[in-house]
């Protein structure tokens, strides 16, 4: 490490936080708060558009206020960051790309169950059918016959109690203009945010990407979940048989009821629509930035716990850090202890993807009655953990009205310690120039158990035709929503990560899906990308994929450690496996211990 550039490390490497564009735009005020923030030890910042804004949202006056940032910034040693979106949560450019088709706007596919003799569901304007069932037989939550009914012949089945499977777009909403959140599992609708933003930002403002623009910060993308419905997009159905080799409308009554492929049936569907939510969102946009010199980054939504994640990505967040050249996450308000998890994800990506910057949107929330010894605690946290990159939240370019409750604190002039700010922001450069020189040294790898909290997740359904009085209730045995298993296999996940690090060992965590394409064992090593464990944890789950077991197996032969926590798998894709684990188990490099929460 060189001394004298841990003294002065380069500028891009200081703090950049949300500078919160919510006033009409002067270019003087813009570049001067631009030289302002560079003084006070800040690289510059992310010209977020936000509550307040008058300007028009990527209109002249908007990059007019962008090229005097710029030239701000090339004069000072400085840096202007993107942001990818009008408010948030990303894709939607301000709802321009749910505004151009219906298509295009954020679905789900909406279960109701309607009684023998009922009338099929009315339907309102935002509401399609898709799809029938017959339920034929089935023993309370356990469906053990049923049979599609197409369309045209509704009527001759009415003596049957059915399923009604409804597509539904989301509401129109004023944070929106007036139109929905947008559809990210629709390629189509993807291209068109990427050229209304991506593309009209390199127009503008290309000739410095690269150089003093150097990313653009995706904020909480998602995919819609409803209590009796999952995230929609009509090209479902055709990718679910050509990644599972299944059909999609013989599977989907599954995703509702109990029954002998079930969970197999829910784990698989899951994958898809992250898979989806991958091709048609993160990997498009990790590509253009690619090929346009800018790192992606940000933080997906709901990052913080298996719960979040598989109701707003179907699956496991570290799939998409996978596109992001400076993945990050979200450390809200003035607390640690439901982070630790949070943190450790993205890192053990970025080790294991190669990536050297991990980014945390950070102090949002955390209320003006933060002190200097909050935001160092606060920091330290994430930097031990393996954050480097400090966005702190939140700049505002003007504090007028309402403005002024925008999540604080605010880092900028109109805050009274704003002069005093440099030695903490050197201090957190300082470490973060330290953090990326070198390689993190692991022998730990905890494999991230939440595909058997994907397989053992249900949907309910809405009841049609419930009357509340003596004639007829809502019966008893009908599905409702059940995501117990994502919280006790979270809680698993917690407690275990928990102790390794308080024991003193540091540890990555293992996503299944970098285990299949990045995975092998070298000698007595457990290989995910660039990086190599001595010991793999397993916590308690049901289901593992066959390569991770394999894999295992070929790991403890070869003399590495393998811990197998809790009750023993039983299952491999949900496919029953019990004697495969025994074997495993037994083996004199693998011990079983015990574990509850």
């Amino acid at each position: 490490m060189n001394t004298e550039a841990f003294r002065k490390p380069d500028s891009i490497l200081r703090p950049a936080p949300f500078w919160a564009i919510n006033d009409r735009l002067d270019t003087n005020e813009v570049a001067r708060q631009m030289a302002d923030m560079i003084r006070v030890g800040l690289s510059g910042g992310f010209f977020h558009s936000r509550h307040g804004l008058i300007t028009d949202y990527l209109g002249e006056e908007w990059f007019a206020a962008m090229r005097a940032a710029l030239q701000a910034a090339k004069e000072h040693d400085g840096y202007l960051w993107l942001y990818d979106e009008d408010l948030w949560p990303s894709g939607n450019a301000g709802g321009q790309v749910a505004g151009m088709k219906d298509e295009y706007r954020a679905a789900t596919l909406n279960a109701i169950l309607v009684a023998p003799g009922e009338p099929e569901p009315t339907l309102h304007e935002d509401q399609a059918l898709r799809a029938c069932y017959a339920i034929k037989k089935r023993d309370r939550l356990t469906l053990l016959e049923a049979e599609q009914v197409p369309l045209d012949t509704l009527a001759a089945a009415r003596h049957y109690e059915r399923l009604f499977l409804v597509r539904t777009y989301q509401p129109k909403t004023g944070w929106w203009g007036g139109e929905s959140y947008a559809n990210l599992l629709h390629p189509e609708a993807m291209r068109e945010f990427i050229r209304l933003t991506h593309e009209r930002y390199y127009r503008e403002l290309g000739e410095e990407f690269g150089k003093r623009i150097p990313g653009i910060f995706t904020d909480e993308p998602q995919v819609p979940s409803a209590s009796n419905g999952f995230a929609w997009y009509e090209g479902l159905p055709d990718r679910y048989r050509e990644w599972t080799g299944r059909d999609f409308w013989r599977d989907l009554p599954y995703m509702f009821f109990d029954g002998a492929e079930a969970r197999k049936i829910r784990l698989l569907m899951h994958r898809t629509i992250l898979r989806q939510f991958l091709e048609a969102y993160s990997k498009p946009i990790y590509e253009w930035c690619e090929q346009h010199g800018l790192q992606h980054t940000g933080h997906y939504n709901a990052e913080d716990t298996f719960h979040g994640q598989i109701v707003c990505h179907y699956g496991g967040i570290m799939a998409h850090y996978r596109y992001q050249q400076a993945p990050g996450i979200d450390h809200l308000c003035r607390v640690a202890h439901n982070h630790l998890f949070t943190v450790k994800q993205v890192s053990s990506a970025a080790r294991q993807l190669g990536r050297k910057r991990v980014l945390t949107e950070i102090f949002g929330v955390s209320r003006h009655t933060n002190t200097f010894e909050d935001f160092k605690w606060l920091g330290d946290y994430d930097l031990v953990l393996g954050a480097n990159f400090f966005c702190p939240h939140l700049t505002w370019y003007s504090g007028k009205g309402r403005r002024k409750r925008d999540y604080p604190p605010n880092w900028n002039y109109q805050q009274t310690y704003w002069d005093d700010l440099k030695p903490l922001n050197d201090y957190f450069t300082r470490v973060a120039y330290a953090l990326t020189r070198g390689k993190a040294s692991v022998d730990i790898l905890l494999l991230h158990s939440i595909e058997s909290a994907t397989a053992a997740r249900r949907f309910g359904v809405e009841v049609q035709g419930q009357v509340q009085d003596n004639a007829r209730r809502t019966p008893l045995d009908v599905p409702t929503a059940d995501l117990r298993a994502a919280d006790e296999l979270d809680a698993l996940m917690r407690k275990t990560l928990d102790a390794i690090l308080n024991a003193g060992y540091d540890c990555d965590l293992g996503d299944e899906g970098y285990i299949e394409d990045m995975g092998r064992v070298e000698g007595n090593r457990f290989i995910i990308g660039e990086m190599g464990y001595q010991v793999v944890v397993v916590p308690p789950a049901t289901t593992w994929r066959p390569k991770t077991y394999e894999l295992l197996k070929q790991f403890a032969q070869n003399g590495g450690r393998v811990i197998l926590l809790g009750e023993l798998p039983s299952e491999l894709d949900c496919e029953p496996a019990r004697e495969k684990w025994l074997e495993l188990a037994n083996h004199p490099n693998v011990r079983s211990l015990p574990c509850a929460v």
